[in-house]
């Protein structure tokens, strides 16, 4: 079998630009800079599904 050579790019509408979702279950989009977007947001557990390698040590 040949081996394939090539790049894959992903492209859709206002990729420059960032998605917020409002509390009404609307969504925006805005500039990069916008800073509802810029900030860090911690990700926190919701829940685990199926077996999780146990933390290394």
């Amino acid at each position: 079998m040949p081996t394939r050579q090539g790049r894959l790019e992903l492209t859709w509408a206002n990729k420059h630009l960032r998605l917020l979702a409002h509390d009404d279950g609307a969504y925006e989009w805005v500039p990069p800079a916008d800073e509802r977007v810029a900030e860090v947001r911690l990700l926190h557990d919701a829940g685990t599904v199926g077996q999780v390698a146990s933390a290394a040590t």
